[in-house]
């Protein structure tokens, strides 16, 4: 699975839900290895993927910090089972690294 580029804009999707009314830019801003994250980090994840086991991997290598755009709002993804990036917290949302969901809002049109 790809991993985001620091310093990059990728479409995001607010609650995962694929519309262009819940797409927003998010900028990658930092990598953060597992091994380096903070305690709160590491428990605000732990946390999420109890109370959403359905979304969120049980384990990840990396945290992804982001910075949405709109929102003005910073965002830290994780792995998700569907081999994809989640947001944690209130602005959970889809990372789009590779423009499939981006491709895949215009086909449900």
């Amino acid at each position: 699975m790809e991993t985001p580029v620091i310093n990059k804009t990728y479409n995001y999707f607010d609650d995962g839900k694929i519309s262009e009314s819940r797409r927003e830019h998010v900028l990658i801003t930092r990598l953060i290895k597992f091994e380096d994250a903070t305690k709160k980090l590491v428990k605000e994840w732990k946390k999420e993927v109890k109370q959403c086991h359905w979304l969120y991997k049980t384990e990840t290598d990396f945290f992804v910090e982001g910075f949405l755009k709109d929102a003005e709002q910073k965002v830290t993804f994780v792995r998700c089972k569907n081999e994809g990036w989640f947001s944690l917290g209130w602005y959970a949302g889809r990372l789009d690294i590779d423009g499939s969901l981006f491709e895949m809002m215009f086909k449900n049109q």
